[in-house]
């Protein structure tokens, strides 16, 4: 009956996302604005990801564009926009207006809510994963509906360009994302910060959570299930925060992350002064920057946080089950980072952690994948955003 109830939901999204489209029709008879772009992230979740940073680099050059993000009204008072961004709620008919009659789109997700596409305009799909270990689109085409397939091949066939961090993220594109076209294997723009100087971060982050400079902050972010379920969210919080103080000798909190998926279901963890909820905070790239060590599951941060030799560690409590639900592209024992699928084995990973051994790990994995990151990315997107939005 479930099934059967989700099956009707997602015919209705789908009607109503084709109604949206014809009459956008209508928006054809406006002109198209050369100086505007269009953001969409995360399907209208705030201010973030590859786009904020692309949008970071127009503002410091000081370039003249009209830059609309679409974000859900509900969403907008956890995010910090800056002034010179025009804020339009996701899935209104203005929202189609806007994208319907600028010469540039961004967006991170699959685009299900958009007019139809003019033959003038340029739609950059940053993706939003990177690296990453679950396999994706065509390569669990199986483990997904028919409705985001038919949306997933379509935006791919409106893209004119992705962008890549990776060689082996370029050679996904190519196999798995029903795409032809072209890819700019430029890093990702949310990366660059990790090349930077990031001493004010790392303060910010502390003073945002109240901690002195003495405390050391443990991440944890793993990815959601197909259910929504939390149960393998299992980690003996207490355990970890003792086992890390005897590791190090120094003062330990954790910052629990959940996925953007489920940010309605953060309240269902126990939270205490020392474990504390971040799923809210607006930058997911400042908390990498911030903490002193990362526990993931499945998530592609943990790709992040090596890139700046944080110690991280894997956490799967249903290894097996994830595994046989989407595969993998990678087996675990190729990864730089320990892993555990219990408490007692994630514990042993971090008493035994060895720093000058994972860093060797960490080069010696990113060369296997072509990394692409160097910190230039922002630079090379908006330098294509301004060539493109010079073309008649």
């Amino acid at each position: 009956m479930i099934d059967q109830l989700n099956d009707f939901i997602n015919v209705l999204k789908y009607l109503r996302n084709k109604l949206i489209v014809y009459f956008s029709i209508f928006f054809k008879f406006f002109p198209i604005n050369n100086r505007k772009i269009v953001i969409s992230n995360f399907y209208g979740k705030g201010y973030g990801d590859n786009a904020k940073y692309i949008v970071e680099e127009i503002l410091s050059r000081n370039i003249d564009f009209d830059i609309v993000w679409l974000v859900k009204t509900n969403l907008e008072e956890n995010f910090q926009f800056p002034s010179r961004v025009r804020r339009v709620r996701y899935g209104s008919f203005k929202s189609i207006f806007e994208l319907a009659t600028s010469k540039i789109w961004i967006d991170n997700f699959r685009k299900s809510l958009y007019p139809l596409k003019r033959a003038e305009q340029y739609y950059i799909q940053t993706w939003h994963g990177g690296l990453g270990v679950k396999k994706i689109e065509g390569d669990a085409a199986e483990k997904l509906n028919n409705l985001y397939l038919k949306i997933a091949k379509n935006d791919s066939k409106m893209a004119d360009l992705f962008i890549s961090n990776s060689t082996h993220l370029t050679n996904i594109y190519k196999r798995a994302f029903w795409y032809s076209g072209e890819i700019l294997e430029c890093g990702y723009p949310k990366n660059d910060i990790f090349f930077q100087d990031n001493s004010n971060k790392k303060i910010k982050i502390r003073d945002y959570y109240g901690f002195d400079n003495n405390t050391k902050i443990v991440l944890y972010a793993p990815t959601f299930r197909a259910n929504n379920s939390l149960d393998s969210y299992n980690i003996n919080y207490s355990l970890l925060i003792e086992t890390l103080e005897e590791k190090t000798n120094d003062n330990w909190v954790v910052l629990i992350r959940l996925h953007p998926n489920l940010i309605g279901s953060d309240n269902e963890i126990q939270y205490s002064d020392r474990i504390i909820n971040a799923t809210h905070y607006p930058d997911m790239q400042e908390l990498v920057i911030g903490c002193d060590a990362l526990i993931s599951d499945y998530s592609s941060c943990m790709f992040d946080s090596e890139m700046m030799k944080i110690p991280t560690f894997i956490y799967a409590s249903d290894l097996d089950e994830y595994m046989k639900d989407r595969g993998s592209y990678f087996e675990f024992d190729e990864l730089p980072f320990p892993v555990a699928t219990n408490n007692e084995e994630l514990m042993n990973n971090i008493i035994n952690f060895d720093q000058v051994k994972y860093e060797q790990d960490v080069d010696n994995f990113n060369n296997k994948v072509g990394l692409k990151d160097t910190g230039d990315a922002a630079r090379q997107i908006v330098d294509v955003i301004l060539k493109v939005s010079i073309e008649k």
